[in-house]
């Protein structure tokens, strides 16, 4: 299986460093530029399934390419962001969620893993964050690792974390994910190997 790991592209919060209004949460101009440049670079890569976080940036982001394309995506709340170094310390059983709210006026393009229009909880707890990066790394392995081909659109932190949590590394990873840049990640007889992290694909390098 090829994994491929893309952040989403510029917010508001990213574009102006204020996180605290609804608006924060939603694409910036640029980031929506970014968004309509992916189209060409993703068609590349022909996915065999795209899974996206249920918050709004990364929505955003990958709506042009599902236009395009006339395909669906799947949400999984469990990729919403987390915190910082969710991937030391304990790990709780279960995560807390409240009914998804849709922020940004989406076309109908997305389905939810198992039906659930759900999505995690403002100030969740870390043991919760890490709980949600293990049901991800797990399902990944357990019911997807057929699908030779899978883009998987999130956040930042949670991109450091799923990483280290794939590769078995027990420390934070110094990795600064770009907004729309691409990681890739290989599953082969049973091991993990990064292949690229951080790439850019507005200039080709990644496909």
């Amino acid at each position: 299986m090829d994994l491929y790991l893309l952040r989403h592209a510029e917010s508001e919060g990213n574009a102006t460093g204020k996180y605290a209004t609804e608006q924060s949460g939603l694409l910036s101009e640029e980031g929506k530029r970014q968004a309509d440049q992916l189209v060409r670079h993703l068609l590349t890569l022909e996915f065999d399934q795209i899974v996206v976080s249920p918050l709004a940036r990364t929505l955003q982001t990958i709506v042009p390419y599902l236009q395009h394309t006339r395909r669906r995506a799947e949400i999984w709340p469990e990729l919403a962001e987390i915190g910082n170094d969710p991937v030391r310390g304990p790990t709780a059983d279960n995560w807390s969620s409240k009914p998804f709210v849709d922020l940004a006026g989406l076309p109908d393009v997305f389905d939810f893993h198992d039906g659930r229009p759900v999505m995690p909880i403002a100030d969740e707890p870390i043991p919760q964050a890490r709980h949600r990066v293990q049901v991800v790394r797990n399902r990944l392995l357990e019911r997807y690792n057929r699908k030779p081909k899978l883009l998987v659109v999130t956040h930042g932190h949670f991109l450091q974390a799923l990483i280290a949590f794939l590769l078995d590394i027990r420390q934070p990873l110094l990795i600064s994910h770009q907004n729309c840049n691409l990681t890739l990640l290989r599953h082969e007889e049973g091991w993990w190997k990064l292949e690229y992290t951080n790439r850019p694909i507005s200039n080709g390098q990644a496909v």
